[in-house]
């Protein structure tokens, strides 16, 4: 990382849908207790709305996803989080800035993201 370099996250509107699907989904497996859940809900909410930047999702957005989708096998909101990337990552690189780093687990997705372009980095979440 180079001197003074500033880390911020770059989220679509429907990761915090992705994120309660999956908590509850650990909730409904009985591999998360109630009491968790709502700790977890709770200071992922906070996070969300105070330390991620969203994009939201627009009518360009749901025309890339649908691209996207014509030409990978991705899931719906897949397709979204890929096409909010691409999107951010050519508004970065418009603005002179550097491109960002796509995050995810999903192996269609990250190579779908490598074919268009972006840097990536496989993550492990839970869910």
């Amino acid at each position: 990382m180079r001197s003074g370099a500033i880390n911020v996250i770059i989220t679509s509107r429907v990761s915090i849908i992705e994120v309660y699907s999956a908590f509850n989904r650990r909730v409904r497996e009985s591999s998360l207790s109630s009491v968790d859940y709502a700790q977890l809900a709770a200071d992922f909410a906070s996070i969300y709305g105070a330390e991620y930047q969203i994009v939201e999702l627009t009518v360009a957005v749901a025309d890339r996803a649908r691209v996207l989708l014509e030409h990978y096998a991705l899931r719906a909101y897949d397709a979204i989080q890929l096409a909010s990337a691409l999107i951010t990552s050519e508004a970065l690189q418009a603005a002179g800035l550097l491109g960002l780093v796509f995050l995810a687990a999903d192996d269609r997705l990250l190579n779908a993201a490598l074919a268009e372009g972006l840097v990536f980095q496989r993550n492990e979440f839970v869910g």
